[in-house]
C-alpha cells in the first residue's frame, strides 16, 4: 500500500465521519428525524426513508428529501458540505433565514425549497442579511450632525462672548 492510498483512505474516513457527524446534527435539531438510527445507507433494503445513497461500493448520501415535515428555524449549513449530494427537498416546512451559500450556490444540486413562506430567496428580501446600511449610515449621520450643532453653539457662543467684552485701546 502505497503513501497516495492511505492518504486517500484518510480522506475518505474524514469525509465520512463529517457526513454521519452532519447527518446526527440535522437528526439533533429536528426531533422529527430523530427515529431513524445506523448506518443511512447500509444494510440497502434499512436504508432511511428520507435519504437515498449511491449503490457504489462505499455508498453516498446523493439525495435528502425533508419535505413536509413541519421543520423551523434556518437551513442547516453542513448540507452545503455533502460532496455528492445531488438533491435536496426542502420545500413544505417552516424554515427561516435566507439559503446557505453552500446550497444556492451549488450548479450540481436540484434543491427545492418551496413552500417556506418565511425562508429569504434572496439577498435583496432577506432582513438582516448583510444588505441594509441604514444602521450604518445613522450610525455616522446622526453623530455627525450632533458635532456639528455642539460645534456651532460654541462658535456662537465664543463669538457673543467676545463681542461682550470691551476692548482697551492705549
Amino acid at each position: 500500500m502505497s503513501i497516495h492510498d492511505i492518504f486517500s483512505y484518510y480522506v475518505l474516513y474524514i469525509c465520512l465521519i463529517n457526513v454521519v457527524e452532519g447527518l446526527a446534527s440535522l437528526q439533533n435539531a429536528f426531533s422529527v428525524l430523530q427515529e431513524w438510527g445506523g448506518d443511512p445507507c447500509l444494510p440497502a433494503p434499512y436504508s432511511w426513508e428520507w435519504i437515498e445513497c449511491s449503490n457504489d461500493n462505499i455508498p453516498r448520501v446523493t439525495s435528502i428529501d425533508l419535505h413536509n415535515n413541519s421543520l423551523t428555524g434556518p437551513i442547516p449549513k453542513f448540507l452545503g458540505t455533502l460532496p455528492n449530494l445531488k438533491q435536496l427537498n426542502l420545500g413544505d416546512n417552516q424554515f427561516t433565514g435566507s439559503i446557505p451559500r453552500s446550497l444556492s450556490k451549488n450548479s450540481k444540486l436540484k434543491l427545492s425549497y418551496t413552500g417556506n413562506p418565511v425562508l429569504c430567496t434572496d439577498d435583496k428580501s432577506c432582513k438582516g442579511s448583510g444588505n441594509n446600511k441604514t444602521p450604518i449610515i445613522l450610525g455616522v449621520t446622526i453623530p455627525s450632525v450632533f458635532i456639528l450643532v455642539i460645534a456651532g453653539v460654541l462658535v456662537v457662543r465664543h463669538n457673543r462672548n467676545k463681542a461682550s467684552v470691551p476692548s482697551h485701546s492705549g
